[in-house]
């Protein structure tokens, strides 16, 4: 998994690379860095080598790895121009080192201290941002380079970001002066992702991601790491074989309590995932004369109408909320099922929404229970979040507190524990902004939980099938015609790359 990285545990990283035997010093790291970025700038774009790129160097490691990156560029024939800000006057030598690298490559450098006298440049300069990098005092980000950065917003060029936007704090910008933060197209950023990227206000600055892994990372950060991106690699093998010598009972006896007049679609499209995914025996409880919309829709249904079954303890696992309307049979449904469910709870959609609305239930949840929240049903139960690194940090106070799990549904699913790191989903596209995809992932929950696999993996797992499921689709076709039940239609694709073993027939 790629470690997700802060301030402080950038700053270590950094630093266990310039201790020991054969350890880099600070102009070598910075050329590496810069390299690094060089070489994947050219990768992704077939910009003309004529094109004219500022270069804007603050007084820190990022300042001097863009300059080195003036360097090379300007080697390779980019027209390139670079301004170094030194606000009080003082500049490490790491700086002052790039500083004479830049000459050296005869490229035009001014050194700014006082008033800043801005360079030409309109919407099609390429700007490489290097004026902060993670080197913010904490709270709003103000002052002369904040000033800097306010101008190269106005003039609109095309901004590519070192590490991190100009402004831009790792994690929390509760109260930051958005005004002052930099407004990059693209941000190459070093060692690992930062929490920053993550969350949906901060999209208008940080542009589109690309890592730069240099290979410093040796383990002695492992401890202070809380959150972690999931990679394709770390999901090799999580769909175990089935045994010969089994039966639908070895794989689930499940609830799934679904639907009510007019939403009926949601509780075929969880059902049907839970099907897809490999429930072994499921019964879906839905309102009195909803049977034969099942049945017409999903044969494979077993249905209960009216009342629940009555014994919900008998059930490996419980899922309540797609489609069941917000009235009082629906709350005493909840009720019902929060009280007697012994197995894995899983709660979504209008479920909820009573969550919100009652706080004995919501005191009620059984440990170990498993909600499937996007931002809007969260801040309802939880808050109001400004952004949405307070919306994590209260999920993770959620979680601990009350030993529950927490899959905060967005464009970075949020896996949320009692016991581990908040681990973030990769897989994804926009096409799922659409109905009925968070009842799919509802019916694959409850899949999983019915076979006994452990909360977390299941989790996990089901968000980055769901979200893989999505991203084959438009492999096939794009986003913008991707419906629900194509999630479920290319769950059988989206699962078959991570089984453990390959089925093998007999004859």
């Amino acid at each position: 998994m790629l470690k997700i990285l802060n301030r402080e545990t950038q700053k270590a990283l950094e630093a266990n690379a310039m201790q020991g035997i054969g350890a880099l010093t600070e102009e070598e790291l910075v050329e590496k860095m810069a390299n690094a970025f060089c070489m994947q700038y050219r990768r992704d774009f077939n910009i003309p080598t004529g094109s004219r790129m500022v270069i804007f160097a603050g007084p820190n490691r990022i300042g001097a790895t863009a300059l080195y990156s003036a360097a090379i560029l300007a080697g390779i024939g980019y027209a390139v121009e670079a301004v170094v800000l030194s606000p009080k006057n003082e500049l490490p030598t790491v700086v002052r080192q790039a500083m004479g690298k830049v000459r050296e490559s005869r490229v035009p450098l001014i050194e700014v201290s006082g008033d800043f006298r801005p360079p030409k440049m309109d919407e099609t300069t390429i700007v490489l941002d290097g004026i902060c990098g993670l080197d913010l005092p904490d709270g709003p980000f103000t002052g002369s380079l904040a000033a800097v950065c306010r101008f190269i917003n106005s003039r609109k060029p095309v901004v590519i970001s070192l590490d991190i936007p100009s402004g831009l704090h790792a994690e929390d910008n509760t109260g930051n002066h958005f005004d002052n933060v930099i407004r990059a197209k693209h941000t190459y950023t070093f060692h690992g992702p930062k929490l920053a990227f993550l969350f949906e206000e901060n999209a208008p600055y940080v542009g589109e991601w690309h890592l730069l892994n240099i290979g410093l990372d040796n383990g002695k950060t492992e401890k202070s790491i809380r959150h972690y991106l999931v990679e394709y690699s770390d999901m090799e093998g999580i769909i175990k074989p089935r045994k010969r010598f089994s039966n639908k009972y070895a794989y689930g006896r499940v609830l799934l309590i679904a639907g009510s007049k007019g939403m009926m679609g949601a509780a075929i499209l969880a059902a049907r995932a839970a099907y897809r995914s490999g429930v072994g025996h499921l019964t879906l409880a839905v309102p009195e004369g909803m049977a034969n919309v099942v049945h017409t829709a999903l044969p494979e249904a077993l249905v209960v109408e009216g009342s629940l079954p009555e014994d919900l303890a008998s059930f490996d696992a419980i899922a309540i909320g797609p489609g069941i309307g917000r009235d009082e049979e629906a709350h005493d449904r909840v009720t019902a099922a929060v009280l007697g469910a012994k197995g894995k709870l899983i709660l979504d959609a209008d479920a909820l929404f009573f969550l919100a609305k009652d706080s004995e239930l919501l005191e009620a949840l059984p440990e170990g229970t498993i909600l499937t929240p996007h931002t809007g049903e969260f801040d309802r139960i939880f808050g109001p979040f400004e952004t949405g690194s307070q919306r994590i940090a209260k999920a993770e106070e959620v979680a601990r507190n009350r030993r529950l799990y927490i899959l905060l549904k967005g464009p970075y699913t949020a896996i949320v524990t009692p016991i581990t790191p908040v681990i973030f989903n990769c897989t994804g596209n926009p096409g799922l902004a659409t109905a009925g995809t968070g009842d799919v992932l509802t019916g694959m929950v409850l899949a999983g939980a019915g076979k006994g696999i452990g909360a977390f993996e299941i989790c996990l797992t089901s968000a980055f099938i769901h979200g893989y499921a999505a991203d084959l689709y438009c492999t096939d076709f794009q986003a913008e015609s991707l419906m629900a039940s194509d999630i479920a239609d290319y769950l059988p694709r989206a699962m078959k790359p991570f089984a453990e073993e390959p089925f093998t027939p007999i004859y």
